[in-house]
């Protein structure tokens, strides 16, 4: 009968004894340097002030250190980190709590200098950090005296002086601790600054400082929930343009949506087409300007070929007219200027005979660019259009060979196998395939890496 094996527990480790327990982690933590450190903190947790002197000491140490830090020694850092954060969380903070925001504010102006300091692996020491810095927050507004003034100026100057993005969150974190007066500190100081810059394009510095600058008044704004102030703060930092897709957002989510439709008129937002036109369509929709709404997804789908925008302009359609509508715009679709986009679209809507008549009418159209568009679509067309789906795979291995785009052969060489395949369903209305493969060896018949491939994959 088979031994099971015994369960690892905490009950199951106390059954060993105080005394051999200390053994076995004396004998560990002399071949772990982070071992060793957690306990020399555990063995200080009971005087607290040996355990702020503790804390302190070894984040001195860890900041002096230069050398940078492979993956390992990384995830050794975070794990200190971490570390630390617990002690001070743990058990400094109940005996302690100044000492512990005190000790939070040492770890996280620790961290700039460790990222630095790596090339992989800072996610881990990043996510040590943004812990501690959510119970800086949570721990700092617990305090029975905080100078708000203070405060907001000591989380601005953490947040400016930070060039490794250590300090994310911790305004977030900060905003109960703060309070309305901290905040309005920090606003009030921010806009003062904007207004000392530069209002020319003075370099890449001067543009850095005013889009951080704008980034936390847009960041007071949204923990307010302000939603005219999270526009001031988007027209404050001279391009406004930068934020007004997020600022029309907040005020359609503020019930104001024809507000949001004059800031994208007057601020037209950095966006994708996709995205700019599904930002407006939301605006109309919500202001009831149903034709307009028609009209945009209508002209978008014929500018970009967008079957997204064609569906939903057809949902919206009365009954028994959408039918017509849709084969309008197929023939929209047929009559593009790009075969690839015109005959991927029709693949994927699908409208497999179009597709095979497209390919049919438009071949020589399609480039060496297009060789991806052309495989999906033979794919798609195999079965229902064996002779359309022949021409397409050859089509792109006879590019693929006058170019000699190498990077293409695999693809190519079993595009031509494929081809084959359908060319015994359409026997007698196409070139012979043996007779199509020979005068292709004879072209190019120094392609011997294609032909390698080809020969392998028949």
């Amino acid at each position: 009968m088979p031994v099971r094996k015994t369960t690892i527990s905490a009950a199951e480790l106390a059954k060993l004894g105080a005394h051999r327990l200390a053994e076995i982690l004396v004998e560990r933590a002399a071949g772990d340097a982070v071992l060793e450190r957690r306990l020399r903190l555990l063995l200080g947790a009971a005087d607290p002030a040996r355990l702020v002197a503790e804390v302190g000491r070894r984040i001195q140490q860890m900041a002096r250190a230069r050398s940078q830090m492979d993956f390992e020694q990384a995830k050794a850092a975070a794990r200190e980190v971490a570390d630390l954060h617990r002690t001070i969380v743990d058990d400094l903070a109940p005996a302690r709590p100044a000492d512990a925001v005190d000790g939070l504010w040492k770890l996280l102006g620790l961290a700039p200098a460790l990222l630095d300091r790596v090339d992989h692996g800072g996610d881990r020491i990043g996510a040590a950090v943004a812990a501690a810095v959510v119970d800086l927050g949570r721990l700092t507004a617990a305090l029975p005296d905080v100078d708000p003034e203070g405060l907001a100026r000591r989380v601005a100057a953490a947040i400016d002086g930070d060039r490794t993005m250590a300090t994310d969150g911790l305004l977030a974190a900060m905003a109960d601790a703060l309070g309305r007066e901290g905040r309005t500190v920090m606003r009030e100081d921010a806009l003062a600054a904007l207004d000392l810059l530069p209002t020319d394009d003075a370099g890449w510095q001067t543009r850095g400082l005013r889009y951080g600058l704008v980034a936390r008044l847009l960041e007071l704004a949204d923990i307010e929930d302000d939603v005219d102030a999270y526009a001031a703060a988007a027209a404050a930092g001279g391009s406004p343009e930068l934020h007004s897709a997020e600022v029309a957002r907040r005020l359609l989510a503020a019930g104001r949506a024809a507000e949001g439709l004059g800031w994208i008129d007057r601020h037209p937002p950095r966006l994708d087409p996709d995205a700019a036109v599904d930002l407006r369509l939301d605006l109309l929709t919500a202001l009831g300007r149903r034709a307009e709404a028609q009209a945009l997804c209508r002209g978008h789908f014929e500018r970009t070929l967008s079957a997204r925008h064609l569906r939903a302009y057809l949902k919206s359609l009365p009954d028994f007219e959408d039918f017509a509508a849709e084969q309008q715009a197929l023939d929209h679709v047929m009559a593009s200027r790009s075969t690839a986009q015109a005959l991927d679209f029709l693949v994927s809507w699908p409208d497999l005979d179009r597709a095979a008549r497209l390919a049919a009418e438009r071949l020589p159209a399609l480039g060496l660019g297009d060789v991806q568009a052309m495989l999906h679509s033979a794919e798609a067309l195999a079965a229902r259009h064996p002779e359309a789906s022949l021409h397409l795979r050859r089509r792109v291995a006879v590019l693929v060979l006058e170019s000699g785009a190498s990077s293409a052969y695999a693809d190519a060489a079993l595009a031509l196998v494929d081809a084959g395949q359908s060319a015994v369903r359409v026997a007698g209305s196409v070139e012979p395939h043996a007779a199509f493969v020979e005068a292709l060896r004879r072209d190019h018949r120094r392609k011997w890496r294609f032909w390698q491939l080809y020969d392998e994959a028949g």
